[in-house]
């Protein structure tokens, strides 16, 4: 059958390799190219006519009409199916909130002396005020000759209210052993 028409002579139906008289051959079984040809044609083309360069660029050309003719053969690609998820990220809520702000005034406080007057040193007078003033009956703004003899000189140092802030991160904080004595001073009043 040659199209929608059968071949003269022969039944409908019927394989031309079976009927009699014709040859006893096997029939030729091909595989289907997976590879055109005509890109070899192209490089080896190119080589010829320009030598390495041809080679480089007829290479070049090959690739790119085979990736395009893949592209143009390749079925489209369909997103694959995800379920869809209902949640929300939630705002993280911090534990002890006051705690994680003293954490980080008392780390600030380490790194330089502007640091420890900005961050450090409000949060340690409003405590030893507080502790003055239940303890000794002391105010701690009104009263500094009494504060200062109750907390120590090297507290006072650092906790005197009427002693300005350091003017820049340049100058060093007071080390941890200096807080651990002011901290010392504070809980014996």
């Amino acid at each position: 059958m040659i199209g929608d028409q059968p071949i003269a002579g022969l039944p409908a139906g019927a394989d031309p390799r079976e009927v009699s008289g014709s040859d006893s051959r096997p029939p030729v079984h091909r595989r289907p190219r997976t590879i055109p040809r005509w890109p070899f044609a192209l490089i080896a083309t190119g080589l010829v006519v320009a030598g390495p360069a041809g080679l480089l660029l007829a290479t070049s050309v090959a690739c790119a009409l085979l990736v395009l003719r893949m592209r143009l053969l390749a079925p489209e690609a369909e997103p694959p199916e995800l379920p869809t998820l209902r949640w929300r990220r939630r705002a993280p809520v911090p534990v002890l909130p006051g705690f994680t702000r003293t954490v980080g005034s008392v780390e600030w406080g380490l790194a330089s002396a502007y640091d420890f007057d900005t961050a450090l040193r409000p949060r340690l007078a409003r405590v030893a005020a507080a502790r003055l003033a239940e303890r000794r009956g002391i105010d701690l703004y009104d009263q500094p000759a009494l504060a200062a003899n109750a907390l120590g000189a090297e507290a006072w140092g650092l906790l005197n209210p009427a002693r300005p802030p350091a003017p820049d991160r340049s100058v060093p904080a007071p080390d941890r052993s200096t807080l651990a004595r002011v901290l010392d001073a504070i809980e014996q009043i």
